[in-house]
């Protein structure tokens, strides 16, 4: 039984069978206007506030016992 081919594959060998040789495009990788060789700016640190205590809960939380069988 033959498989089919899944859309979106693309097989390696298909531009060497024809005589084409596969070039993949220049791509800037999403930057836009960015020229190279240019410094990174630094990021500004974030100022952080201090952790708050927790809410205390009004009920204390459920404790899930497991049930154990008892044979007589």
């Amino acid at each position: 039984m033959e498989r089919t081919k899944s859309v979106g594959v693309r097989e390696p060998n298909i531009g060497m069978e024809r005589g084409i040789a596969l070039v993949r495009p220049t791509s800037h990788e999403g930057r836009v206007g960015e020229a190279r060789g240019l410094e990174v700016p630094e990021r500004h640190k974030l100022n952080l506030l201090p952790r708050s205590k927790p809410i205390e809960a009004a009920e204390p939380s459920p404790v899930y016992v497991e049930e154990k069988q008892v044979r007589v």
